[in-house]
């Protein structure tokens, strides 16, 4: 499989979802097709899966099970092992709120789309997994990313942990009952950020059998992949770097990114094409997620949110947020 030019994902948890997806009926043959791949490049560590293919074996293996929210209960059944080191380097993190500091930090290492952030709100933690333009058209993965969060959660502590809220991006899907089965409480759908909640007593509950010493070994070699991936990811990540490094410098255009990437307007183009995102449509992506971020800081001014996105007007900025979130940056601020 010819990666060079596509956004891709850790084969551990591809490999966890074809064996879910298998074990409830749906043809193996059929799930390699979707994945374009042999099965035994599933079970050889660090090996990467194109994303468009494990989005094609979630949508499609959700299809053939014709079972509403059947992404949702398979999700449930994720386990730490099943993310491969940044999993381990979760089971080997003192507390719940340690080990998802490490998927935030290590994402990459699983996808090279969706982001995940962590928020602090009085008494809570916000989860929040923010996906990409890629994912849009496929409600599973919010289904997946939250389902599979929260069974991690309880795998680690060996609790049955209970959110305070669940939200999601997607209308809802007409089975929301499914959703109230697998999380505990009933979810919200069509929010502004797709999110699970917990309480800081959760947050800090302590992680049995942690050893620092893996950990240090761990994170060594976690920190070797990620600076690899820096070097031969896709054009889009490289492209995602440069834009969020330098958006508040100035002004950051296509031009500007082909000559520091050594590429022409029209081969950077190109590229982008075949992973399946356009140049402008980054900049607003990197710009909607960087605006989340920053309005959580409550030390941060609107003014100064603006800025650091590279617009030169405030009311540029108040545009363009209310169109990605239907409201100002001040009730944005608020509400969360």
């Amino acid at each position: 499989m010819n990666l060079k030019n596509e956004p891709t994902i850790d084969v551990a948890p591809v490999h966890q979802w074809f064996e879910i997806l298998s074990a409830l009926g749906v043809d193996r043959n059929k799930l390699l097709n979707y994945l374009e791949c042999q099965e035994s490049f599933l079970l050889q560590s660090d090996n990467r899966i194109a994303t468009r293919c494990h989005h094609a074996m979630l949508h499609k293996g959700a299809e053939e099970l014709e079972t509403a929210g059947i992404i949702l209960f398979a999700g449930i059944k994720t386990t730490a092992q099943h993310l491969g080191i940044v999993g381990h380097l979760m089971m080997n993190s003192n507390t719940l709120l340690d080990a998802g500091n490490k998927i935030v930090r290590y994402a990459s290492l699983l996808s090279d789309t969706g982001k995940w952030s962590i928020v602090k709100n009085n008494n809570s933690y916000d989860i929040c997994y923010l996906k990409s333009a890629s994912d849009e058209s496929y409600p599973e993965i919010e289904e997946a990313s939250l389902s599979s969060c929260l069974a991690v959660l309880r795998n680690l502590s060996g609790n049955k942990v209970i959110p305070g809220e669940v939200v999601f991006t997607h209308p809802d899907p007409g089975y929301a009952g499914a959703y109230e089965n697998v999380f505990g409480l009933p979810v919200k759908f069509s929010g502004n950020q797709c999110k699970i909640s917990i309480s800081e007593v959760i947050a800090q509950q302590p992680i049995p059998h942690s050893q620092s010493y893996s950990l240090d070994l761990l994170t060594g070699h976690a920190e070797t992949l990620m600076k690899k991936l820096g070097q031969s990811g896709s054009v889009t990540t490289k492209v995602r770097q440069l834009i969020t490094r330098h958006l508040a410098q100035g002004h950051v255009d296509i031009e500007w990114v082909s000559g520091q990437l050594y590429l022409s307007r029209w081969t950077l183009t190109r590229h982008l094409k075949q992973e399946g995102v356009t140049f402008n449509g980054l900049i607003k992506e990197i710009r909607r997620e960087l605006a989340q971020a920053y309005l959580n800081d409550n030390q941060m001014s609107i003014s100064e949110v603006g800025f650091l996105l590279g617009y030169s007007e405030p009311s540029a900025f108040q545009r363009a947020f209310r169109g990605w979130y239907q409201c100002t940056p001040s009730e944005f601020r608020t509400s969360h």
